[in-house]
């Protein structure tokens, strides 16, 4: 510590902690920091990154006591940031002169008015609040002193959030009196200097250290053989907390945790429930009871899969294997971190992946973090960030000369549509420009639909288009534990009514998606099939629904919807077309190129680490496939995609022969989780044969430019 010149009251501070001697990587991130180097800093979980980036700013801010804000520290959600904010104090506590406030949605107005009128030394807070306030006037003050620019949780800015965040620190740049230096710090990140210098739109330099300070950790793939693989978390979770052991499920979505937790009720298991939808007020109210033992286990989404100190986790049972092995990385990170031993449960499905990774256990842990992505050419995104620059400040036309043709484009929409006006050689924004900005969802780009009670009390909201599949009139839908059935569904608001918990009942939409545009944006050969890659117009159809036993999942009726619900959105993805075979009836192509479809969707999760449910696909009779981003405005899924498809294919082959199964195929091969057709219309065979004319043969085929033809099967 002595060779970085720190002041007394930094060492002092640090040996407070029991810290008498730095680690070698955080030696270097501090002295980089000091220099003034944009830095990324790789590290395991409980290795003290904390302590590499906040050691520097604090020495910075000793430095320039009483001249405003040195440094913003951005953590991706308010929850994680407040639960930082306890461990700086209990590092920093009496550091002279040093202030340090949270500013976020959370934040009081009283304080809010103290943060304005005498801003801190640090100022803590995440992009969603940035985005509101850089058009302040008040941000001004804090941008004239401001330096160092922190993002805690790296690896989370990706997709369409990282694209966000991209052009909101471009926005902050643009603002800022002096050039700022970036930080970033990371436990799982693949390609920390490509990603870092994409996000920071400047070079980075990376500072990496692989240790973890950790007990001896148990990981096993667990697969069931006579019960489902939410029936198997729950009994798991039972034996451990039985144990004793404090347990968190990892699940891939609300409608796994919502099944989780009902049977948990079952089984009189103290189990919380904690996903994206609920109110912060519930989430808070569960993180709250888990860390004191009130609850013995909790059933999360991956709202939790971040670094939150929810007390002494134990066990951690994932009920899918995560979309990348980073993403693994992270959940189970949470369990050992006081040093105890830890468990780790992996339950393996009936899906492709599962059965890959099942045969191929070394494969899946001797990887390494996988690379992140964003495509800050989204062009929802840059739209929402056009209108935030010129809320922060109006746009110079010579500005406007130095950007891409693109954004040259939606510049010229925003006029023609009312949200900049031209005044002496400068775009002003209009009222309508101010109240889109307010209106942005940095998380995703979908419309929101929000959720009542017949008594008009909030319960929460669903993002479009999951919402019309999820909040369909007489759709069951579970919330927090409870069960409801939606009553009316407006595409703004969804009225529902509690049912009794007794009744083992469940809802399955009969759905449809179909691409209405396709304009393609870039092309590339793979093997010999054209491959183009575009920006789409995708609709999602609601005609109907099952209803189901909600532990059989027998069925016990179907019923039309009088009035179909109907949803487009704008995102990005690929099309080609596959060889068919001329001799096929239109069931057998339709059941071949569907059965492609899902394969190829299954092995690209693997390759560009998607979540099953962050890609969509739709097969034509005709051969033509279109695969695309989940996200509205798209997410770079596809981008990425595009590059790798000849491993894609490759593994999809490989998926397909090594199934033993016979006829049209299985869950282990061609099925899909979220097939809008229900897995009908499927051949294992016969898209073995279609994947081997492309990957052995090189079969040409024309470029797709357009939807195909027939019906399409999503």
């Amino acid at each position: 510590m002595d060779e970085l010149s720190l002041h007394p009251s930094v060492i002092s501070a640090l040996k407070r902690r029991g810290i008498v001697k730095l680690y070698k990587f955080q030696e270097e991130a501090i002295r980089k920091i000091l220099d003034g180097k944009d830095v990324v800093i790789v590290s395991g979980t409980g290795t003290g990154k904390t302590e590499a980036f906040l050691t520097p700013i604090l020495q910075d801010c000793i430095h320039h006591i009483g001249e405003g804000t040195r440094a913003l520290v951005m953590y991706p959600t308010k929850a994680l940031a407040r639960d930082q904010i306890e461990k700086v104090y209990r590092m920093f506590p009496s550091i002279f002169g040093v202030s340090i406030a949270i500013y976020d949605g959370d934040t009081s107005e009283k304080d809010r008015e103290k943060i304005r009128a005498n801003p801190p030394s640090i100022l803590i807070s995440n992009p969603d609040m940035l985005n509101r306030i850089l058009p302040s006037k008040w941000f001004r003050d804090i941008l004239s002193t401001l330096k160092i620019v922190v993002l805690d949780e790296l690896h989370v800015y990706s997709g369409v959030f990282g694209a966000h965040v991209h052009h909101l620190l471009r926005r902050l740049r643009r603002k800022a009196r002096r050039r700022l230096q970036f930080v970033g710090s990371s436990a799982t990140i693949g390609n920390p200097e490509k990603f870092g210098k994409t996000l920071f739109d400047r070079d980075v330099e990376v500072i990496s250290s692989k240790g973890r300070v950790t007990g001896k950790t148990y990981h096993a793939f667990i697969q069931p053989l006579t019960r489902s693989r939410i029936s198997e978390a729950v009994e798991l979770a039972n034996i451990m907390t039985n144990a004793g052991k404090k347990t968190l499920i990892f699940v891939r979505g609300h409608k796994e945790a919502e099944s989780i937790k009902r049977l948990a009720n079952m089984r009189k298991i103290k189990m919380g429930i904690h996903r994206a939808g609920l109110t912060e007020r519930f989430r808070k109210k569960i993180e709250a009871e888990f860390k004191r033992g009130e609850l013995e286990a909790v059933v999360a989404t991956p709202t939790l899969e971040l670094g939150i100190d929810i007390g002494d986790l134990d066990c951690v049972i994932l009920t899918e294997i995560p979309p990348t092995f980073a993403k693994y990385l992270q959940r189970v990170g949470r369990a050992g971190r006081r040093g105890q031993t830890a468990y780790v449960f992996t339950i393996l499905g009936e899906d492709p992946i599962s059965r890959y990774y099942s045969e191929n256990p070394d494969e899946f842990f001797k990887q390494d973090p996988e690379p992140v992505y964003i495509d800050p050419t989204n062009p929802v995104v840059t739209r929402s960030h056009l209108i935030g620059m010129a809320c922060d400040r109006p746009i110079r036309l010579d500005e406007v000369e130095k950007m891409g043709e693109r954004e040259k484009e939606i510049v010229r929409e925003l006029i023609s549509q009312g949200y900049l006006v031209e005044r002496a050689r400068r775009l002003y924004p209009t009222e309508k420009c101010w109240k889109s900005l307010y209106s942005v969802n940095l998380r995703g780009t979908g419309d929101i639909v929000h959720i009542y009670d017949v008594k008009r009390r909030y319960l929460g909201f669903r993002e479009m288009p999951t919402a019309i599949k999820e909040l369909f009139p007489g759709a069951i839908y579970m919330h927090g534990g409870k069960l409801y059935q939606v009553l009316e569904f407006d595409y703004k608001k969804a009225t529902v009514t509690q049912i009794p918990q007794y009744l083992r009942l469940e809802t399955k939409p009969i759905w449809r998606s179909e691409p209405v545009e396709f304009t393609p944006v870039k092309k590339r050969k793979v093997y010999s099939i054209p491959v183009t890659y575009g920006e789409m117009i995708i609709e999602h159809v609601v005609y109907g629904y099952k209803t189901r036993d909600f532990v059989t999942k027998h069925v016990m009726s179907e019923t039309m919807l009088e009035d179909p619900l109907k949803y487009r959105f704008e995102t990005r993805g690929i099309a080609f077309q596959l060889p068919m075979n001329p001799e096929w009836d239109l069931e057998d192509a339709a059941s071949a190129a569907h059965a492609s479809e899902h394969v190829i969707i299954s092995a690209a999760q693997t390759v560009v680490g998607a979540d099953s449910a962050e890609m969509g696909g739709i097969s034509y009779p005709d051969g033509t496939i279109f695969i695309y981003d989940g996200a509205v405005g798209g997410s770079g899924l596809t981008l990425l995609l595009i590059e790798r498809l000849e491993k894609a294919l490759n593994i999809a082959l490989k998926i397909l022969t090594s199934c033993k199964c016979k006829g049209d195929g299985c869950p282990l091969c061609v099925y899909d989780y979220y097939c809008g057709n229900d897995n009908k219309f499927l051949s294992k065979t016969k898209a073995i044969e279609l994947l081997r004319k492309v990957v052995k043969l090189k079969v040409e085929t024309k470029t797709v430019t357009s939807p195909g033809v027939g019906e399409p099967i999503s």
